[in-house]
């Protein structure tokens, strides 16, 4: 065995997947020029060549049927391939919306866990918003802000919000109530209006949230022998 079959067998390829197509082309090319001029100097008379030529008109037919076969199932397999490609393509994309769907849900149980300490604050805060001193304020909007991405991650489709009603309804809900004047006086100031229903834009996802909070708990806990009541801390 030469050094380069022992070469390609060590690494494991066929040697077709080694032969390119100039050398196809160069090896038809010199059949074409080669076959013609052995006929010429073997059978010098025409009529010869001509029933030489006859006896292999059968095989154009078997060629043309071989082509044609080979054509056919190359198409057979492109279609195979494409259909184990799509199929590759869809077990990816599944993957990555799990792996989007975990970090999305990691990031939620961080940002709430992080406002815990804050909204159990902000429930002792007196429910008119206007005696809120500047403390109180910044910790109100820094509960709106976590508590409106979260919301968002639920609504976007980006995160399972089962999940988080089962967890944090009570949360939501008891915070909008307390936010709400607090954020719809903030609506005011940016020029919207102070409802969702009439086009406001800030903390829309919070406020839309926690309607569906308020609402997942009426139907949830009352089905429950002792209904949970206040937020959950």
């Amino acid at each position: 065995m030469s050094s380069g079959s022992a070469e390609l067998g060590r690494n494991g390829d066929s040697w077709i997947e080694h032969v390119r197509a100039s050398h196809v082309f160069i090896f038809v090319l010199a059949a074409s020029i080669v076959a013609p001029t052995l006929i010429v100097l073997m059978l010098p008379d025409w009529q010869a060549r001509g029933q030489f030529g006859d006896l292999f008109g059968f095989l154009n037919c078997i060629f043309s049927g071989l082509a044609f076969a080979a054509v056919f199932y190359a198409i057979v397999l492109q279609s195979r391939q494409l259909a184990l490609q799509r199929a590759e393509i869809a077990m990816t994309k599944e993957e990555l919306i799990k792996s989007r769907s975990a970090n999305v849900l990691f990031e939620s149980m961080k940002i709430l866990g992080e406002l815990q300490p804050m909204w159990r604050q902000l429930y002792g805060f007196p429910i008119d918003h206007r005696q809120w001193d500047p403390e109180q304020k910044a910790i109100a909007d820094r509960v709106g802000n976590g508590l409106q991405e979260v919301a968002y991650f639920c609504l976007s489709g980006l995160l399972d919000s089962e999940i988080i009603k089962a967890r944090n309804a009570p949360t939501f809900s008891e915070s909008w109530r307390r936010l709400k004047g607090f954020i719809q006086d903030y609506r005011e100031k940016c020029g919207e209006p102070r409802e969702l229903k009439d086009g406001a834009f800030q903390r829309k996802d919070l406020e839309a949230f926690a309607e569906e909070c308020r609402e997942y708990m009426a139907d949830h806990y009352s089905r429950l022998p002792y209904a949970r009541r206040g937020p959950l801390t």
